[in-house]
């Protein structure tokens, strides 16, 4: 249960490792303010509540692949596309 004392609890009282959470709503945390989007690290615990509370949902980080097809690297000099210079 949610008590008005875990949401100004400092990291000294919450304990645990740090974990990443993605926040949904802006929201008040021991670290301070902070905006829908942002991504911080915040004690396990209160972590834990926030996510219970809907604040904010755990942090996955995307691994980004290479989804070209045949890509191969070429020595070949890069083909100039668009408008030539002036010639004066």
């Amino acid at each position: 249960m949610l008590k008005s004392s875990d949401w100004g609890a400092s990291e000294r009282n919450l304990g645990g490792v740090p974990m990443k959470v993605e926040f949904v709503r802006n929201t008040m945390t021991s670290a301070g303010n902070i905006r829908a989007g942002q991504v911080v690290g915040l004690p396990e615990q209160e972590a834990k509540l926030l996510i219970k509370a809907g604040r904010c949902a755990a942090y996955q980080e995307k691994v980004l692949v290479n989804t070209s097809i045949g890509l191969e690297v070429s020595e070949a000099p890069l083909i100039k596309r668009g408008r030539p210079k002036k010639v004066q």
